[in-house]
């Protein structure tokens, strides 16, 4: 006489597994969700500081082309705003490309992010050696 056990026939899922899953889902997303803001920030704040050491080390071309002296500064940057940069002494960029050099801040909402000094004559930023 051959018996067979047969399972009950499941046609999904029943609501206590559903709820489980959704608690177990939100626990995580509200653990989670704070970190990911304050990591997007961060890669923000990043590519922004990139953009404008991009921008200060074009400047030497930006004179050359322009035949005329560039001084360094918010004027001459296109900066989000929020964003600033301070400079000890004046940096003068040269109709020939050259630059004075000197230290450079580099500040977002009043809180300075980055301190460098470009090195004459061409006053390259590195923001990472």
């Amino acid at each position: 006489m051959p018996t067979s056990a047969s399972l009950p026939k499941s046609d999904g899922f029943t609501i206590l597994e559903a709820i489980i899953v959704f608690a177990l889902v939100g626990t995580i997303l509200a653990t989670v969700s704070p970190n990911l803001s304050k990591t997007f920030n961060s890669f923000s704040t990043a590519a922004e500081l990139r953009k404008i050491a991009s921008q200060i080390n074009l400047m030497s071309k930006k004179s050359f082309l322009a035949r005329k002296e560039v001084v360094l500064g918010r004027e001459a940057l296109n900066l989000k705003e929020g964003w600033d940069i301070e400079t000890k002494k004046p940096i003068f960029f040269s109709q020939k490309g050259f630059c004075s050099g000197g230290e450079i801040q580099i500040k977002k909402d009043q809180e300075t992010l980055f301190i460098g000094y470009l090195e004459p004559p061409f006053c390259e930023l590195r923001l990472y050696d």
